[in-house]
């Protein structure tokens, strides 16, 4: 799949840099939403909503915030690989090979679209889904705790 998606030994060499930073950073900023949003969510548990519900609650509300964070992540992924290749001279020595700045722009892009399909999957079919089930787990405790009172 590599080899017909990047045909060329670079286009591969910087999209496995800039999709493991771009996991990277994913992966530490939907951390920190996770533990925030878990936070958030510890002040509505009472006796039917307990941590365990506001946990799967949250964790069900992760892929609609995967679709804000995607776009950042991909950005600060791509400017530190970007940044990093400059600073080891990595860029320089491709420019000299040739490298004209349109190649590189498009194979930026190419980098880009798997990226955005995937962002597109999550904010049209996977967020809504999963946020539908998440009101749904919240609203049927609460109701439970409304016919307990």
């Amino acid at each position: 799949m590599w080899q017909k998606l990047f045909p060329l030994v670079y286009e591969r060499y910087l999209a496995k840099q800039v999709y493991l930073a771009f996991t990277f950073i994913l992966f530490a900023l939907i951390s920190l939403f996770i533990f925030f949003d878990f936070i958030a969510e510890m002040g509505d548990t009472n006796a039917s909503y307990t941590v365990v519900l506001a946990f799967v609650t949250v964790l069900l509300r992760v892929p609609s915030r995967l679709v804000e964070i995607m776009p950042i992540a991909g950005l600060i992924g791509g400017i530190y690989v970007m940044a990093n290749m400059a600073a080891q001279s990595e860029y320089t020595i491709l420019r000299i090979a040739g490298l004209d700045t349109s190649r590189s722009l498009k194979t930026l892009m190419k980098i880009a679209i798997p990226i955005a399909l995937v962002i597109l999957l999550m904010s049209e079919v996977i967020g809504p889904f999963t946020e539908g089930i998440s009101c749904l787990l919240y609203t049927s405790d609460a109701a439970d705790d409304s016919l307990r009172v």
